[in-house]
């Protein structure tokens, strides 16, 4: 892989040559004109090996600096290519893998708004993913989802269980006595019924959208028997009542 900070120095190396050797050829240049116009007559006025060290070494000038552009363009070439370079080392997974493996993972129902492009994600090289949730993003070295920007949105049911908790939780009590599905406000939820009589409805997201306290405090001092039955009553109320509601 080639560095870029060894490249740029290579870069500067190679202009400061350039600008010495012409530098150079500029000085020699102007050392030789004043024998030359002095010398009107015989020719060029230096002997001819003289001027065959002149021929040779501005050969040699000539040459250096045919090498050094070389090096120039090399470098320049190098520095275009490294980034895609780097980015195909560390790139195991193409975008078209990339995007299967996010569409798997996607909430259901989430539209891929754009192609999979390479990203540094905290670190590492990720393909991100666009979708009209958020943003999936994987790594494009190991083909591991890292993060998932669409499931954040996604609710998830709870069970009969889990709605006892939340409403013997906000009851402050675990006396729960029936716990069903009803409908409500043009939905199904949980009644959660304490042995009390107390009702807490609570919908399949977990949330309490009605409190039904007894009236007369549920008749705690009845036998088992006639709690039973009362609650029996209670229930054929209660269903009345939500009749009544939808």
């Amino acid at each position: 892989m080639i560095q870029k900070p060894a490249l740029w120095i290579s870069v500067g190396l190679t202009a400061f040559m350039l600008f010495t050797l012409s530098s150079v050829l500029q000085n020699v240049s102007a050392a030789n004109n004043p024998v030359q116009s002095d010398a009107v007559g015989s020719n060029t006025g230096l002997s001819p090996d003289i001027e065959e060290l002149i021929a040779q070494r501005e050969s040699q000038y000539i040459e250096m600096i045919n090498q050094a552009n070389v090096q120039l363009t090399q470098a320049q070439q190098a520095l275009t290519v490294a980034p895609a370079s780097s980015d195909n080392a560390a790139t195991q997974y193409s975008p078209d893998q990339a995007a299967e493996i996010a569409d798997a993972a996607a909430l259901s129902g989430a539209t891929r708004t754009g192609d999979p492009t390479l990203v540094n994600f905290e670190g590492t090289v990720a393909y991100e993913v666009s979708y009209d949730y958020g943003n999936i993003y994987v790594d494009a070295s190991t083909g591991e989802l890292i993060f998932n920007g669409t499931i954040s949105l996604e609710p998830s049911l709870i069970t009969a269980d889990q709605a006892a908790q939340i409403a013997a939780s906000y009851m402050g009590k675990n006396d729960v006595y029936r716990v069903e599905l009803v409908p409500l406000y043009d939905q199904m939820v949980f009644r959660v019924k304490f042995g009390n009589s107390d009702a807490i409805f609570v919908d399949q997201y977990g949330t309490i959208l009605l409190v039904r306290l007894a009236p007369d405090g549920g008749g705690s001092g009845n036998s088992g028997s006639s709690s039973s039955s009362e609650h029996e009553d209670d229930d054929r109320e209660e269903e009345h009542e939500d009749e009544d509601d939808d």
